[in-house]
């Protein structure tokens, strides 16, 4: 995955089923309960759904973790790609992919397995008068006689996802049977996550610095740690 940074980090993010309403006060409530009683899921879990979106605001990592796991499920044989949906709205997959997945792509094609397509930012396709509409029409069009075949992750600030519409556009293009979208949202970072992200950073005293975090004197610094991607 050539667009992956150098400095990614990889956190073992996990995720919270995130209600239809993905912003407010009640929706908070939901996320924070499913915190509290521990119902968080990780990346394994998550891809046992042939459709699901990933919410989160600017800064938590979406973008990050989508080509973490695309690169990991690729090291691991599976066939997974990450393409950015305003990308893929204009320009259709081939153009929208790195130069190194066009032959993982066309090895895939000829095989039978499933492949899981990263969609990412979703939020940005819009800012650009791109839809996801768009972006699965040139999707299904480019993979029509594979379609059966794939499974998408898509990527979306919580604040630009349309529940009820964009939900439905998914469905509109699931093969018969298929019906479900997995709506989910970043769980906040834990403790351990923390940690990773100060040494990561060149934190010298992780003791102290996570006594600052729990004091609410570090805020700055948990929501856009410098020269870390995540």
């Amino acid at each position: 995955m050539s667009r992956l940074p150098a400095n990614a980090l990889e956190l073992n993010r996990t995720f919270l089923h995130a209600p239809d309403t993905a912003a407010g006060p009640d929706a908070e409530a939901s996320l924070r309960a499913a915190l509290l009683l521990n119902r968080a899921e990780d990346w394994e879990a998550l891809l046992k759904h042939p459709y699901v979106v990933v919410l989160g605001e600017a800064g938590t990592g979406k973008s990050t973790e989508f080509l973490l796991r695309a690169q990991s499920l690729a090291e691991q044989g599976r066939s997974s790609f990450f393409v950015e949906i305003s990308e893929l709205a204009a320009s259709g997959l081939d153009l929208s992919l790195d130069v190194d997945d066009e032959a993982r792509l066309e090895r895939w094609r000829e095989g039978q397995d499933a492949a899981v397509f990263f969609l990412d930012s979703l939020d940005e396709a819009k800012l650009q008068n791109r839809t996801l509409q768009q972006a699965l029409r040139r999707l299904r069009r480019d993979l029509r006689d594979q379609w059966a075949r794939v499974r998408l992750v898509v990527s979306c600030r919580a604040s630009d996802w349309m529940a009820e519409a964009d939900r439905n556009e998914l469905r509109s293009v699931a093969p018969a049977g298929v019906s479900e979208v997995r709506v989910v949202q970043l769980a906040p970072l834990n403790t351990e996550q923390v940690e990773q992200l100060a040494q990561a950073a060149g934190v010298t005293n992780v003791a102290d610095f996570m006594t600052a975090v729990a004091d609410n004197h570090a805020q700055v610094f948990i929501e856009r740690p410098l020269d870390v991607q995540w």
